[in-house]
């Protein structure tokens, strides 16, 4: 039940946090039109698919057998352990992505752009090591 309470609670944000991009494009705080309508459509697509996934664990919520499953699911250690191990290969794989869009972004003089993608990828990285420290002491 728990895993399921998180996911609802989750859900209840994500339909926030789309009200609030929605009501941010009618109050017309956005002067740009290209910014407003991408905000609002990130809002409209918050709120829908946080809707949905509240309808789908109100269901699951209904179902004890469902949500004893999905508990099951999520607390096995084999897929526990492939769902790291999955994390660590595609943050690999994106790590080497984002510094390859950094050297063609400077390549073609796009100096704010490369500027911008190599201060998240070091902000990224840090937060990894930070989170690698904390799990080391933890376990």
């Amino acid at each position: 039940m728990n895993q399921v309470k998180k996911d609802l609670m989750f859900s209840v944000g994500g339909i926030i946090a789309g009200i609030i991009m929605i009501a941010i494009f009618l109050l017309g705080v956005i002067a740009e039109k290209m910014s407003a309508s991408m905000v609002m459509g990130m809002g409209i697509g918050l709120t829908s698919v946080g809707v949905w996934q509240i309808f789908l664990n109100l269901k699951a919520i209904k179902n004890p057998e469902k949500v004893e499953e999905i508990e099951i699911n999520s607390n096995d250690e084999r897929n526990i352990l492939v769902r790291e191990k999955t994390s660590a290969k595609s943050y690999s794989i994106f790590i080497y992505v984002e510094i390859g869009l950094v050297f063609i972004t400077a390549l073609l003089s796009y100096k704010e752009v490369s500027l911008l993608l190599l201060a998240l990828i070091c902000a990224k990285l840090v937060v990894w090591f930070l989170l690698c420290i904390k799990n080391l002491n933890k376990y």
